[in-house]
């Protein structure tokens, strides 16, 4: 199709005047045309350009991969990816490439647009360093929590004990020895469940979500840690499509919660298996459950371990979630927590 001057001069100004960087090169790589901005990016005269290839200006992890990627994009016939551009000083100038198969003088050639992204890396990169800030800084709040739970509780118990071995000791004195030995055995329940609950709030301080890691292989790895202590096996399940990475708070207050249902596993349900599940809604909603299928309880009656049931309802509220329990006394027990979207991130 001919074009007449004007129009040429039209397109060669367009070509030279966009923000991004344009080039041309043919199927090996050897540029064919650039435009004034790819030019003043990376340093060259236009001349200079057109005497190189696509592999002397991309980084040498990416220029490995060209051969393959161009294979893959003949076969596609566009590309959208990130790669970094070594100007003629040497510096590396991290760019989005968006290239697509065209016609050029005759020959199949590929127009690639590319965006300089530094200012996007930099944001991502403050993002990035902000949201360890938060981590760090609930990770520290919430071992606090946990180390002043683990020393009331632990005070508590050894203060009883302390009361129950007195009134043992008096028996004793008393010749009181059939009571006394009551007295002793249930003093020995008190403490193994005590060395028990010891056992499993060490396992959970353990056990915390780190920046970088993630909570899908933390919790993969207290699972594997709950499992070895008391020989309940959990399932661990994750739905296809569905998130497992949330937000800083979100994480460790989910954690917490998957670790307080499976402490009541432990102590009250007599189930001899549990799940965790996540799962994603219709509307889109992540809801994670934790369920078994032990000894259950009746919703409607007093519970024994209400204070549990409430901190974790108290731990989804914190990070605008929503905690429901389902149980039915022979049936098991099953907790819902619904996370809401605000709480969900794409993982890195």
């Amino acid at each position: 199709m001919s074009h007449s001057p004007s129009e040429i001069e039209i397109y060669r100004y367009i070509f030279d005047n966009v923000n991004d960087a344009i080039f041309i090169h043919d199927l090996a790589g050897n540029f064919l045309d650039v435009n004034q901005v790819a030019c003043q990016r990376l340093g060259y005269a236009r001349e200079e350009l057109l005497q190189m290839s696509v592999l002397m200006i991309d980084a040498p992890e990416f220029a490995a991969r060209f051969p393959e990627i161009m294979q893959s994009f003949q076969q596609q016939g566009s590309l959208v990816a990130e790669t970094s551009h070594i100007c003629k000083d040497g510096r590396q100038i991290p760019t989005e490439v968006s290239a697509r198969l065209i016609k050029y003088r005759g020959q199949q050639a590929v127009l690639t647009v590319a965006r300089d992204i530094t200012e996007r890396k930099r944001a991502e990169a403050k993002i990035n360093q902000l949201q360890e800030q938060i981590q760090s800084m609930a990770i520290r709040a919430e071992r606090e929590r946990l180390g002043r739970e683990l020393h009331d509780g632990l005070g508590q118990v050894l203060g009883f004990i302390g009361l129950k071995v007195a009134a043992i000791v008096a028996m004793l004195q008393n010749q009181r020895i059939d009571q006394a030995q009551h007295a002793a055995a249930e003093l020995s329940q008190i403490v193994q469940t005590a060395y028990a609950d010891v056992r499993e709030a060490i396992l959970g301080l353990r056990s915390t979500v780190t920046a970088g890691v993630g909570l899908e292989p933390t919790l993969r790895e207290y699972l594997h840690r709950y499992q070895r202590e008391w020989n309940i096996p959990v399932d661990l399940v994750i739905a296809e499509n569905t998130p497992a990475c949330f937000s800083p708070s979100a994480e460790i207050q989910l954690l917490r919660i998957i670790q307080e249902a499976l402490t009541n596993v432990r102590r009250h349900a007599h189930a001899e298996r549990a799940w965790v599940r996540f799962e994603t809604e219709n509307d889109g909603v992540v809801v994670v459950t934790i369920e078994d299928h032990g000894r259950g309880f009746d919703i409607h009656q007093p519970i024994p371990d209400r204070f549990g049931l409430q901190t974790m309802r108290e731990r989804a509220e914190a990070f605008g979630g929503q905690l429901a329990i389902e149980s039915t006394p022979g049936a098991g027990t099953r907790i819902r927590v619904r996370l809401p979207r605000q709480a969900i991130r794409s993982a890195e």
